[in-house]
């Protein structure tokens, strides 16, 4: 799969984020998100952030091709470990927010303490459930989803954050 491919998937599922695509269906099965209740972080980072997963490959470029700029607020929807937020709150600087958001608290609060670490500060943590994202209405220029929309209970959840 190219970058472009990449980059095209996930603006694609961004920008449709907000429409109800599937209102008819009941979506994913609570029992998909379970396991990241009480996940083991570090076991995550390993999985999620190693040298072969085409997503961690292409990071850099995925970053470069979302459009992301000094100033957004980016809402990274379904953060797990965090990679992207952080690589979201270095390009939105100072001056931009990057909401790292995930259903499990366990990955969340790790996100803000290796932003912490990292020096962001411009990341703050959503714990979020799989029927709402908890994002304000109309709280961000940019919705992110990377591996992830699969475990929305419905295809509406980040409808009027973006």
């Amino acid at each position: 799969m190219t970058v472009a491919r990449i980059v095209l998937g996930v603006l694609t599922l961004s920008l449709l984020a907000g429409f109800p695509l599937w209102a008819e269906t009941r979506g994913a099965d609570p029992v998909i998100n379970r396991q990241y209740q009480d996940p083991d972080y570090g076991l995550w980072v390993e999985r999620f952030e190693r040298e072969g997963r085409e997503v961690y490959d292409q990071r850099e470029a995925i970053v470069a091709g979302s459009g992301v700029r000094p100033g957004m607020t980016v809402a990274d929807v379904g953060a797990g470990t965090g990679l992207f937020t952080r690589l979201f709150a270095r390009v939105v600087g100072p001056g931009g927010k990057v909401y790292a958001v995930d259903i499990s608290k366990t990955f969340v609060d790790n996100v803000l303490r290796t932003a912490r670490e990292q020096g962001l500060n411009n990341v703050s943590g959503i714990v979020n459930s799989q029927s709402d994202t908890g994002l304000p209405p109309a709280s961000v220029d940019i919705l992110f989803l990377c591996d992830t929309y699969h475990h929305f209970a419905d295809g509406n959840e980040a409808r009027g954050a973006v």
